[in-house]
């Protein structure tokens, strides 16, 4: 904690590019020239395939990390509970073909004051995409609308009870997978 503001002081003239709305904010208040610059991905190479997805609820990605503490906690409690699947893959085609059979992809990012890259490569793959909110401005700055384009939660509760109203309203789901998309 304030490491990098420790550092940039070191170099004043230098332009940082946060990836993050909220961090470029508090880098800002702090006098740093901070510019947002929303994550991207490959969309040549990230799409949705249109086939049949098998896998109702998944997650791709690390939890091994002490960074991941809370990611992991809570994946494996839907592991354990709702048959989450967690898996690891190689970059490129066996990440694009993954994310094509999920149908419900879930973000765990608790307290990262930001969106991870996998949030937008999955929905722009068709997942519907549960993620942990990182806070009404983070989600403004980039367009993510609770139960529009996504579904944001803030404890495992409001997960569950979302997960079961979509689980229930294929319409619904539809929808938000699309908009998302």
């Amino acid at each position: 904690r304030g490491k990098y503001s420790k550092y940039y002081r070191k170099v004043p003239w230098a332009r940082i590019i946060c990836s993050g709305y909220s961090v470029s904010e508090k880098l800002k208040s702090e006098g740093f020239d901070a510019v947002f610059v929303p994550k991207g991905y490959d969309q040549a190479m990230l799409h949705d395939k249109d086939e049949p997805r098998n896998i109702e609820l998944g997650f791709v990605g690390s939890i091994k990390a002490g960074t991941y503490k809370k990611r992991r906690e809570f994946l494996q409690q839907l592991e354990r509970e709702n048959g989450l699947v967690v898996t690891r893959t190689a970059s490129g085609r066996e990440y694009l073909d993954t994310l094509n059979r999920i149908r419900f992809f879930v973000s765990a990012d608790e307290g990262f004051g930001e969106y991870m890259i996998k949030t937008f490569e999955s929905m722009a793959c068709g997942c519907l995409m549960f993620a942990w909110s990182q806070g009404d401005e983070e989600s403004r700055a980039l367009g993510l609308k609770d139960m529009e384009n996504i579904v944001l939660y803030t404890s495992y509760d409001e997960f569950s009870e979302k997960l079961a109203y979509i689980s229930d309203h294929e319409d619904v789901a539809v929808k938000i997978a699309a908009a998302g998309k």
